[in-house]
């Protein structure tokens, strides 16, 4: 087991989808519970960062984002701002065909990085990676200078806090655990549906 607080990102609002993707049946559960079933073999503490009532995982605490209306950095400042450990492992509720092996790799090569994450053919994942609390002032920084009102209004940008800090990005498309569904992002009902048939082909 790694020694570091693990929390799945159960956000978002499913506009595509037009109902909660976190709640939908996959694998005899729902993602947030398949992906904790997945991780739960390397982390011992998994908590949520959610603001729905309707996500729910047994003996999972689950958070609520401390700066709403900023983007999917709002999920990483309230996870890294609950956790006791000083690096936190970060995995998105909606991409359930990650390879454990991943998360083994990025946390061999953290070193001093702040963050660390993959790219996938030059595209950021930010939602899968280690970040570190020395961060939270960054990120609070970064509310800041969008305040009106005393009110963020605008998202942050997940491109500028990597800019902005020690971190690491790593093409993952070389890498021997890497297979072309592995940030396969589940946003629409088409996306749903394939992903059931690539979870039939995967076991």
């Amino acid at each position: 087991m790694l020694n570091f607080d693990c929390f799945i990102i159960a956000g978002g609002k499913s506009t595509r989808m037009k109902t909660d993707k976190l709640l939908l049946p996959f694998a005899n559960s729902n993602l947030p519970e398949y992906i904790h079933s997945k991780i739960s073999e390397i982390f011992s503490n998994i908590l949520i960062i959610s603001n729905s009532k309707n996500v729910y995982i047994p003996d999972c605490q689950v958070y609520k984002d401390i700066i709403q209306s900023i983007g999917p950095i709002a999920g990483i400042h309230s996870a890294l701002s609950n956790s006791k450990t000083y690096n936190s492992f970060i995995i998105g509720g909606d991409i359930p065909f990650f390879n454990p092996d991943a998360i083994m790799f990025l946390k061999d090569n953290l070193f001093q990085h702040d963050i660390i994450i993959f790219s996938e053919n030059g595209r950021n994942q930010y939602l899968f990676g280690f970040y570190s609390k020395k961060i939270i002032p960054k990120i609070e920084q970064m509310v800041n200078d969008v305040k009106i009102d005393d009110k963020p209004k605008v998202k942050l940008s997940m491109r500028d806090l990597l800019e902005n800090t020690n971190s690491k990005v790593v093409e993952i498309t070389e890498l021997p655990f890497y297979h072309p569904h592995f940030f396969y992002n589940i946003n629409t009902a088409e996306n749903y549906a394939d992903a059931q048939l690539i979870l039939r082909n995967l076991s």
